[in-house]
């Protein structure tokens, strides 16, 4: 059959993706989620956040402290999603001495990913923004997502627990 020219002419990936070696598996769905049990979810986050913050005094001690209550929120379903809080710097301290000194990561990715990976977190992402707000964020199996705000902030939220309603 003769080529349509007013259509446009289809092209498979595949044969460059096979050729190349490459394998791309698409999941509409994201990562799957595995639900906490309600009765260890308060003392695994805090072993988590003890965990991180001994870690990240090792990279710059600035004195963090709880500045957020543990609480748990309805989600979608009727689940309980878990939110073990949220902790800052004393006096406001940023992650960084100076403003304008620029933003490196790379010594908090290095001391923090270990402690994320034996915990069950991902890696930290590249660097976002929200506003003024430069940060980094990791997930665990259980939905929490931890957030490493430049600005001396350290939160981890939603973390989905199982057989239980808020």
């Amino acid at each position: 059959m003769p080529e349509n020219p007013t259509r446009p002419r289809r092209r498979s990936l595949a044969p460059l993706l096979g050729a190349a070696g490459l394998t791309i598996l698409l999941d509409g769905c994201g990562p799957s989620v595995t639900p906490m049990d309600p009765a260890r979810a308060q003392a695994h986050y805090q072993q988590v956040v003890e965990d991180l913050i001994a870690t990240m005094d090792s990279v710059r001690p600035l004195g963090w402290a709880p500045e957020g209550a543990l609480t748990d929120q309805p989600v979608k379903g009727g689940a309980c999603s878990y939110d073990p809080g949220r902790w800052a710097t004393a006096e406001g301290h940023h992650l960084y001495p100076a403003p304008g000194e620029g933003i490196d990561w790379e010594p908090w990715r290095t001391a923090l990913d270990p402690v994320l990976s034996r915990h069950g977190f991902t890696k930290l992402s590249r660097e976002k923004r929200s506003g003024g707000y430069f940060f980094l964020t990791g997930t665990d199996q259980h939905g929490a997502e931890l957030r490493l705000v430049a600005r001396g902030i350290l939160e981890i939220h939603g973390a989905q627990l199982s057989g239980r309603t808020c």
